[in-house]
């Protein structure tokens, strides 16, 4: 109407602010579901990556599986047997140790005879060190190994002279032919098919690889020493 004012119509929202909560204890409970699997997988990595290191250390600087190959240490060890060699403590006379060789790419297994400071002969494969004969009990008595009969050409007897010739070795200390610090004499358990100290001279000590230990397969003769 013309004079007069339209009121506005105001309207008041008396509606009270509603605050909303979700609840989302469930989305937390997932989230830490995935962090703990992904920490026990990280966990998982880390062990397998100890044990792997360790196993590379037990490997490479104590325990080391071989396959010998050849029967040179018959009948104390035969050809594919597979043995432990430990890389750790004193080598001492008699034990069978593993060693590079220079003109083969296999090492070679063979048994230390004589040690630093020895002086050794054998005559008719009697083994005679510092003058004394000394019993070879790891040795088989079948002939087909180690008798004089079935030897081949003159290794049946040997001086430490001839010997340290074979590896260029100057054996000569205070007048008297011996063993020179850091070397060996080996020889093969099996006398009459072996390549040893008779054919390839001393041993040097940085050469050996380690110690036999035992046999772990096969089976049957799982854990025999060489005692």
């Amino acid at each position: 109407m013309e004079g007069h004012e339209q009121e506005g119509i105001k309207i008041i929202d008396t509606t009270e602010k509603a605050e909303v909560k979700l609840d989302d204890s469930h989305l937390n409970n997932k989230k830490e579901k995935k962090d703990n699997f992904f920490k026990e997988i990280l966990n998982y990595i880390i062990l397998i990556a100890i044990a792997f290191g360790l196993a590379q250390i037990i490997h490479r600087f104590i325990f080391t599986p071989v396959t010998v190959v050849g029967p040179s240490m018959m009948t104390t060890i035969y050809n594919k047997d597979r043995i432990i060699l430990s890389r750790l403590g004193k080598i001492e006379r008699f034990d069978v140790v593993v060693f590079d060789v220079s003109h083969s790419k296999e090492p070679y297994i063979k048994r230390i005879i004589g040690l630093p400071g020895d002086t050794i002969h054998m005559v008719d494969y009697k083994l005679y060190i510092n003058d004394e004969l000394v019993e070879e009990p790891y040795l088989d008595s079948d002939p087909f190994y180690t008798g004089v009969e079935n030897a081949y050409g003159d290794k049946t007897d040997f001086t430490l002279e001839s010997i340290c010739n074979l590896s260029d070795t100057d054996c000569n200390i205070d007048g008297e032919i011996k063993i020179p610090d850091g070397y060996y004499l080996v020889l093969g358990d099996n006398r009459n098919n072996s390549t040893d100290s008779r054919m390839i001279g001393l041993v040097s000590e940085d050469r050996v690889i380690g110690k036999a230990i035992f046999v772990f397969y096969p089976f049957n003769r799982f854990g025999k020493t060489f005692d």
